[in-house]
């Protein structure tokens, strides 16, 4: 049984701000319409709260609770946002679990995987016994793999398991990464339905969304508008922590066809944006997190954290964003 807030007598989860009225009180988890491996809408790599060192599981229960109100299509649990190469196995299998209690297993979730060989990738893969929705998988970022070798380590993954695996490409380099021949052999075993790209993998979002392929995740807000005008299905938003509701409601428009509107709405986080890139990234966002749940703001060496001045011109500019002076 989770555990939100140990301390006091209120043991309910503090809300985000962002929750519409009525919805806070309900905390209830309704699955949506779409199919819950649909790989569309917003996606949220969750950040992982740490206390004392370790991770806590009251305040991610809150958060990943908080956060299925708000709109989001999925979680991804241990990511590159949760810090992935600072845990263990163990705790990426506890923190999936925590996802999927607190949410009742009405929002799917990916759980992230070490980059690595193919046979450590596999082996990694057989211990999850969750009901999750699948795996994330990095393009190893260590060599610069032939295209065989590529092949050889996502399909090593596949036959360790029977859940789909979601392929993820953060490379700077075009040359480094997954072509869209590639992506499409991987496809066409029924056992990778869906891509995540981010940097310069984003020039292959054009030629995908025309080929019967894989589903496009965008992997950056500064890309997302963009990419959903180009053929996307949606997005793995590190800022889904933090402005969830703004971000689903930039793509509910979208793909109703108010195009004004979803323009509007994305413009307004651009200048909020900027504040969460960078090597800070992660940091930030869990100060800006620490403003509305039950968290600390704590990360794992050797992440870098963030200025006070910084935190609080964080502070105010969410401030004035969720009271709806937003920037045009």
């Amino acid at each position: 049984m989770l555990r939100y807030n140990t301390k006091g007598e209120d043991a309910r989860p503090v809300l985000h701000r962002c929750l519409p009225s009525g919805q806070a009180e309900a905390l209830k988890v309704v699955a949506k319409p779409q199919e819950k491996e649909s790989f569309s809408g917003v996606w949220c790599p969750l950040v992982t709260p740490f206390r004392d060192g370790e991770v806590d599981h009251d305040a991610l229960g809150a958060i990943a609770l908080c956060l299925a109100q708000s709109g989001v299509q999925g979680f991804v649990a241990a990511g590159q946002t949760g810090e992935i190469e600072s845990l263990s196995l163990r705790e990426r299998l506890c923190i999936a679990e925590t996802v999927i209690e607190a949410t009742s297993g009405a929002v799917p979730v990916l759980v992230g995987i070490h980059d690595g060989d193919a046979c450590a990738t596999a082996r990694e893969v057989a211990q999850f016994h969750l009901p999750v929705a699948g795996f994330v998988l990095s393009v190893p970022e260590q060599t610069r793999p032939g295209r065989n070798r590529l092949m050889d380590h996502f399909l090593s993954a596949a036959d360790a398991t029977d859940k789909p695996l979601v392929l993820s490409d953060r490379h700077s380099r075009g040359d480094h990464g997954l072509t869209p021949d590639i992506l499409t052999r991987l496809f066409r075993t029924g056992r990778f339905p869906a891509v995540v790209l981010e940097g310069k993998a984003l020039e292959n979002l054009s030629p995908l969304s025309e080929m019967n392929g894989p589903r496009i995740l965008c992997g950056s807000e500064d890309w997302f508008f963009v990419a959903l005008q180009v053929g996307a299905h949606g997005g793995v938003l590190p800022m889904a922590n933090v402005v969830a509701c703004a971000l689903c409601e930039t793509y509910d428009l979208f793909v109703s066809g108010r195009l004004d509107e979803a323009w509007t709405t994305y413009r307004s986080l651009r200048g909020l944006s900027q504040r969460f890139a960078g090597a800070t990234r992660i940091s930030t966002l869990k100060t800006a997190m620490a403003f509305d749940y039950p968290l600390t703001a704590d990360v794992r060496a050797p992440l870098p954290s963030i200025e006070l001045g910084a935190q609080w011109r964080i502070r105010l500019e969410l401030r004035e964003f969720h009271d709806g002076n937003r920037a045009a």
